[in-house]
């Protein structure tokens, strides 16, 4: 929460309704004060009213990857089943990627890192069915300035 809210600590410790009350947008600028996090359906709501593709980042806390990939590309397939623009489904955890897509084999998926790996790296994603590798800065460094 403490990279995109002005919530601080893990967001399993909360319940969604707290979650919903948090400020979503004021780290970025005073502009985005007051922005509540979106849900999946919200999300999709949008994406599909402008046509815009969205990126699901699965984060799962610790020892929940598998879980929360299930889950989050479970919830992404049922949205998106008639939409004509499928999200990409992108996680810094294989783990989650990989329940992901054993749950959803027809979403897209990206790998996310800090650093790319080496070339067998990227090889071993595209032959497990990884769509796109991308290179992501930490959340820190999003900050507006």
């Amino acid at each position: 929460m403490d990279c995109t809210s002005n919530g601080h600590g893990v967001a399993r410790s909360i319940t969604y309704a707290q979650l919903a009350s948090l400020d979503a947008g004021a780290w970025f600028g005073a502009d985005f004060a007051g922005a509540r996090m979106p849900t999946l359906a919200q999300v999709h709501e949008r994406c599909v009213s402008l046509g815009m593709m969205a990126n699901i980042e699965i984060k799962p806390c610790p020892g929940r990857d598998a879980e929360t990939g299930l889950l989050v590309a479970r919830e992404a397939a049922r949205l998106w089943a008639d939409s004509p623009i499928a999200p990409l489904m992108s996680s810094f955890s294989f783990d989650a990627l990989q329940a992901a897509y054993d749950t959803a084999p027809n979403l897209p998926y990206g790998m996310l890192y800090e650093k790319v790996p080496g070339r067998e790296g990227v090889w071993r994603l595209a032959r497990a069915g990884r769509d796109a590798v991308v290179r992501v800065a930490a959340c820190g460094s999003l900050r507006a300035g």
